[in-house]
């Protein structure tokens, strides 16, 4: 990196010298940056299987997201919406499916679940939607005060620069970490968070041990054969564990997981 813009390293690194992944920040790249959190429920009664609903996206461009959700069945318990496939919830094996797709044509996002059951179960979804951009010419939102802090990104002119093309500001939330580690899981496990609220998380899977896959980390929640034995990999939190899943009762499994200061709920 050279020396220009802004860059803080980690306790015990000296910042000259310090690579990317011992900088706390550098404006060479952008936090995520919180714009908002979107609301999306699905409501399904009698014995409806799958449903679907939409909520429309206020930005201009396609957006970074994070889909989290939670059931009526299983309350208070969030998982990324993530996989569209097949879900295998514990405690409620009767999940079939779970997705957040964003649909470029109509600037929306489609919100779909499909759930094996009876009488009336609500599934609640949280978009949590950025500023940062998955694509496209660099938008422009409701202009920036000439208040508060902004850093713009390598190349770009802080005086002209539009949200997305920020490397931070005051004007938004950045993503924080709070807590960051691996753990080992057999069958099932938690680890503790003590945030007091659900966070926002990430989480990867490791099949320790697999032949094919033993070196490699999947986003999860995910499927395969992992192990020689079709599983459903899952992740779920509340306001004080982040809880994981691997269908697995002889084999330890590796997650890494990301756990942030701001909120799902």
């Amino acid at each position: 990196m050279g020396n220009y813009g802004i860059k803080i390293s980690k306790e015990g690194y000296d910042v000259k010298t310090a690579t990317p992944s011992q900088l706390i920040y550098s404006s060479k790249w952008s936090n995520f940056k919180i714009y908002t959190t979107l609301d999306c429920t699905v409501t399904l009664t009698g014995t409806q299987q799958e449903g679907t609903n939409t909520v429309a996206n206020p930005l201009p461009y396609p957006p970074v997201f994070f889909p989290y959700v939670q059931s009526s069945t299983i309350p208070n318990k969030w998982r990324p919406a993530l996989m569209g496939g097949s879900v295998s919830m514990p405690d409620d094996y009767n999940w079939g499916g779970v997705a957040v797709f964003y649909n470029l044509n109509q600037n929306l996002f489609d919100c779909y679940i499909s759930h094996i059951g009876t009488g009336t179960r609500t599934f609640t979804f949280k978009i949590i939607l950025f500023v940062d951009q998955f694509s496209g010419t660099p938008q422009t939102l409701p202009s920036i005060d000439n208040f508060g802090i902004k850093i713009a990104k390598e190349g770009v002119s802080v005086l002209t620069a539009k949200d997305s093309e920020l490397s931070m500001t005051s004007k938004y939330s950045n993503l924080t970490v709070a807590l960051s580690n691996s753990v080992s899981v057999t069958d099932r496990g938690d680890i503790t968070h003590n945030l007091g609220y659900v966070p926002i998380y990430l989480v990867w899977f490791n099949p320790t041990g697999d032949s094919v896959y033993g070196d490699a980390y999947f986003i999860t929640p995910t499927s395969g054969i992992f192990n020689g034995t079709v599983r459903h990999i899952e992740v779920w939190a509340d306001s004080s564990k982040l809880y994981f899943s691997t269908e697995d009762s002889v084999n330890p499994n590796t997650f890494k997981y990301l756990i942030f200061y701001e909120k799902i709920v």
